[in-house]
């Protein structure tokens, strides 16, 4: 099926960047632009990924929980439902964000959560600033 998400995305991408770029002489709404365009591919190269990376988030965020006893709600039966990823992400995300005083109070437990976030990092499927796993 034509156009895909991502072929959409580089169209929105490829438009901005031959026709309104162009137009604008202030270095201002420029820079905007420039930023949005790198948006938009960032966006085109890497949203198939955000399905799996939801997924694996909310799993290791749970093992942390785990380790305090906290148990999450469980993910949609639907794996393609990226709706209720995002909500069971949020919920599980939501939970690692209240309890991280305790989880830092013990210290396996807080140098689990570290590598975590650090891990995260890695993974995130949207950031256009760190490296990319392959």
């Amino acid at each position: 099926m034509h156009p895909t998400i991502s072929e959409q995305l580089r169209g929105l991408s490829k438009a901005l960047a031959e026709v309104v770029a162009p137009e604008l002489s202030n270095p201002y709404p420029s820079d905007v632009l420039s930023g949005v365009i790198g948006a938009l591919d960032m966006l085109a190269q890497s949203w198939q990924e955000l399905p799996a990376y939801l997924r694996w988030d909310a799993e290791a965020t749970a093992a942390v929980l785990a380790r305090r006893g906290v148990e999450p709600p469980d993910p949609p039966a639907d794996p393609l439902d990226i709706a209720g990823l995002e909500a069971h992400h949020a919920a599980v995300r939501g939970l690692l964000e209240r309890l991280v005083p305790q989880l830092a109070a013990d210290p396996d437990t807080n140098a689990a959560t570290v590598a975590l976030f650090r891990e995260r990092i890695e993974r995130f499927p949207f950031n256009q600033l760190a490296p990319r796993r392959q």
